[in-house]
């Protein structure tokens, strides 16, 4: 009896430890189906959410801690050049590959980066497509044309992702725009 106890223990202890980690991985990976999947990122495409902040990070690649950094920086240029710096990640589920400019494009709309009345940068990244994009509003299109946005996304940015160092990326992204103030 004395050597049955330790083991009835042992082994509610491995069952209640397969089911917490079977329950964990259930909330991590949710299959979805194509019709399912199509419609959600339909859904997302139509009731683009506004912006949480300068920093909406829907595949959540960035702590809080690295946020909160970002939303610093942001911060204190906005209260320098009234200019506003927005950072966008979208995970798979939220676009498909082939669609990620067409949603920039709309993220832009919603943020007012098209729109005459605001001077702002957005930049949206995609970890899971390895995609990236950033749109200047018309007010910073002389400070930023495209062979600069191209050389800060290539020579700054991209070094950093191929590492898997998203927030680097972002961040010294980001601070060059600051930096660039034309």
């Amino acid at each position: 009896m004395k050597k049955i106890i330790p083991l009835l223990f042992l082994a509610l202890f491995l069952l209640s430890s397969v089911a917490t980690f079977s329950q964990q991985a259930k909330k991590k990976f949710v299959w979805i189906s194509p019709d399912s999947l199509k419609t959600y990122r339909e859904h997302f495409r139509k009731n683009i959410p506004e912006p949480k902040g300068y920093i909406s990070d829907f595949e959540e690649i960035l702590s809080f801690k690295e946020e909160h950094q970002l939303d610093s920086i942001i911060q204190h240029y906005r209260q320098e050049t009234e200019s506003s710096i927005y950072v966008v990640t979208l995970d798979t589920t939220r676009v498909a590959k082939v669609k990620f400019d067409e949603l920039t494009q709309l993220i832009a709309s919603e943020y007012a980066i098209d729109s005459k009345k605001v001077n702002g940068i957005l930049m949206v990244v995609s970890k899971g497509h390895q995609k990236i994009k950033i749109k200047t509003s018309s007010g910073l299109e002389k400070t930023w044309q495209n062979k600069e946005l191209s050389d800060l996304m290539n020579k700054v940015i991209v070094p950093y992702f191929k590492e898997r160092q998203y927030f680097e990326g972002i961040r010294d992204g980001v601070i060059a725009f600051t930096q660039n103030r034309k």
